[in-house]
């Protein structure tokens, strides 16, 4: 796996993984930000999610937003393993906001559909959307 780490005193992006996924603090929208780049492989998808975590405490956060429009299909185990594992310990560490602006690919974005449908966490409010813009809006309101 080909990470990048963000560079010295650059505190808003957490992860880097070319063509695969950015993972950053978005201070418009006060919220988790990964733009979707391509497919992510086990490993990736498990440290893209895990840097998103950590930036959540960091800023003591409550928001994310998952930007698909380039997003690839999620393997069935790598989903079964952020609906058990990372769902309750993201919720745990703040998050009450989830929103997802849908993939361009069909299979993608019935994969995400499906996620979403599966996360059953009483307190968190989980949307998607056409559009960045659609998404921050919502996820911003109060």
């Amino acid at each position: 796996m080909n990470l990048d780490s963000p560079a010295a005193g650059d505190d808003e992006l957490y992860l880097r993984i070319p063509g695969v996924a950015n993972v950053s603090w978005d201070r418009e929208s006060e919220s988790v930000l990964v733009e979707w780049l391509g497919w992510a492989n086990s490993a990736e998808y498990v440290a893209l999610l895990e840097a998103g975590l950590r930036a959540l405490k960091v800023h003591r956060g409550q928001r994310w937003i998952a930007d698909g429009r380039s997003k690839r299909a999620i393997i069935k185990a790598d989903q079964e393993w952020a609906n058990q594992d990372w769902f309750p310990r993201a919720h745990t560490a703040g998050l009450r906001r989830f929103a997802v602006v849908n993939a361009h690919s069909k299979v993608a974005r019935l994969n995400s559909d499906e996620i979403l449908s599966r996360v059953d966490i009483r307190g968190l409010e989980a949307a998607s959307f056409e559009t960045l813009e659609e998404a921050r809006r919502w996820i911003s309101r109060a």
